[in-house]
């Protein structure tokens, strides 16, 4: 679905870039490259937003925040709308950026239904780390409430960088990363 504002206000497509069929959308193809470069400026936008929002973050949880958050939440029982509550609660504490939350599926809406906009997408092109890539596990969905085993996984993510030769973690396999300390901290 795409979305004539991004969750942040600050960047609108033209509409007149897409073909509308209900509540889909699909770029023209003499828009692609209009649309491309609008994204392209999204993502750095969103990016950047990110960096400073994660500078003013704290290293860590405090024993009373650790405390509320091991009475309050299971890490290896959560529904979907608890998830989205944690990290309510973890960008409350200071722990977890409130822009970072769309990248490890936490969008807009309700229940169980995720809707992340368009500017939060992941740009194409990465590929996964061998050992850590399993089909059909990226999704919430996937994990059985399981959270903490899930951020495991998924923090696992990560890219060929062909300057070191190596495969080095995503931006997104750090967040999750960040998450799990989270989760184990509440779980021990």
């Amino acid at each position: 679905m795409v979305s004539n504002v991004s969750s942040h206000g600050l960047n609108r497509f033209n509409m007149d870039w897409f073909v509308v069929d209900g509540p889909y959308a699909k770029v023209k193809n003499e828009c692609t490259g209009v649309f491309h470069d609008e994204l392209e400026k999204m993502h750095k936008t969103q990016k950047a937003a990110c960096a400073q929002a994660r500078e003013q973050l704290a290293d860590k949880l405090s024993k009373e925040q650790i405390e509320y958050l091991s009475s309050t939440y299971d890490p290896e029982n959560m529904s979907y709308s608890e998830y989205r509550s944690f990290l309510d609660d973890l960008c409350k504490f200071g722990y977890f950026a409130e822009e970072d939350k769309p990248n490890v599926s936490c969008g807009v809406g309700s229940g169980n239904l995720m809707m992340i906009p368009v500017s939060y997408y992941a740009q194409c092109g990465a590929s996964f780390s061998p050992t850590s890539y399993v089909p059909g596990q990226t999704k919430f969905l996937s994990n059985s409430g399981n959270v903490l085993s899930w951020t495991k996984h998924l923090s696992t993510y990560g890219t060929y960088n062909p300057l070191t030769g190596r495969f080095e973690k995503t931006e997104q396999a750090l967040l999750f990363e960040r998450l799990q300390d989270a989760l184990q901290q509440i779980r021990d």
